[in-house]
């Protein structure tokens, strides 16, 4: 059911039962709407997805929902709380089989239910430009969890992200512990991130982190420490220092790095891991890139004028991006099929 009101003059008295999804949008009488959900007959307890887009509404009240899976928040920059009252902010049975749950740009909303750490079924759980949010509950993630996304929340106090409790000694507040069912994980925007550790995160096989500009230091030993790893995307954080010397997963197939100066010198073979990214000339093929790689990009190298990426014989999308003397890439056992994207003049050689 889909629930759409033009005009901002809608008043909901009497709702059908029985419905498994709803679909809201552009409601300023969202209080209306709750009220026609709690009196329809066993409305509230049929419901299994609900999605809101621009509505009218500070406090949602997860919690007369036993039975959503998944709730989606699109543009509600109303919206202050994901329950009825304070009191119930701190209770542990609300919703308890919720599976998915999206904020994107709900930019009142300044903390989620203490309670969430503790939802049972909760996987999937993501937040984007919600720019007022600064704290993460104290309970910390469900344990549960498979796919965490952060985007542009440029107020969440988080610097520690850590994939196991190394007793930290920092403020709590300001750390984030991951669970080490996490398949999917990606950090956008993050200012107040300096430490990434994912000791313990044996099953993620995606992790993407954009643009977090104070991010220092991230673990060695990938290879070992991330067995499932099959996506590597690390973008625009250019205090990253070098974290590749222990190779990359042997069953990584996506990489791009971009706008990270220390990491880049970790992929060269150790002749050039103390030089500076811009003063790299070649990218030989005793680098640490897996012959498992289908997709590379490969960005900003201002000097490199040769590549060999021979033993990369699974290679079927290759990007080059703003390398403007490179001027040979060595053909031999790339794919026949290989789709190749440059932005300056290469020839194959």
């Amino acid at each position: 059911m889909m629930l759409k009101d033009d005009s901002r003059d809608v008043v909901l008295k009497k709702l059908p039962s029985g419905l498994h999804r709803m679909e809201v949008r552009d409601l300023d009488s969202v209080n209306s709407l709750l009220e026609g959900i709690e009196q329809a007959d066993g409305l509230a307890s049929t419901l299994e997805e609900i999605e809101l887009s621009r509505c009218a509404i500070e406090r949602f009240p997860l919690e007369i929902f036993p039975n959503l899976k998944r709730i989606d928040f699109f543009e509600c920059s109303n919206l202050k709380s994901l329950t009825a009252t304070e009191e119930i902010q701190e209770e542990s049975s609300s919703c308890p089989n919720l599976t998915e749950l999206l904020l994107m740009d709900c930019s009142n909303l300044k903390s989620l239910p203490e309670h969430i750490g503790s939802h049972p079924s909760l996987v999937k759980l993501e937040i984007d430009y919600c720019g007022e949010l600064e704290l993460f509950p104290k309970g910390g993630l469900p344990s549960k969890l498979e796919s965490l996304a952060i985007v542009d929340c440029g107020k969440l106090k988080i610097k520690v992200i850590d994939g196991i409790d190394n007793n930290y000694e920092g403020d709590e507040e300001t750390l984030l512990l991951l669970p080490s069912t996490l398949t999917c994980l990606g950090i956008t925007g993050l200012r107040s991130l300096e430490s990434l550790n994912y000791k313990g995160l044996v099953h993620l096989r995606e992790l993407i982190i954009r643009s977090c500009r104070n991010l220092q230091s991230i673990p060695d030993c990938m290879q070992d420490l991330l067995p499932s790893l099959v996506k590597l995307v690390i973008d625009g954080c250019p205090k990253l220092e070098p974290f590749l010397e222990g190779g990359l997963p042997s069953q990584l197939k996506s990489l791009k790095i971009n706008g990270c100066h220390g990491a880049i010198a970790g992929l060269m073979k150790r002749d050039f891991r103390t030089m500076p990214d811009n003063e790299v000339e070649s990218i030989p093929e005793e680098t640490l890139l897996p012959s498992s790689l289908t997709h590379l990009e490969i960005w900003h190298l201002n000097n490199v004028k040769y590549l060999e990426l021979h033993h990369l014989t699974s290679l079927n999308e290759l990007s080059i991006v703003n390398c403007p003397n490179l001027r040979c890439i060595a053909k031999e056992r790339l794919s026949s099929s290989l789709f190749l994207f440059v932005s300056d003049l290469v020839v194959l050689c």
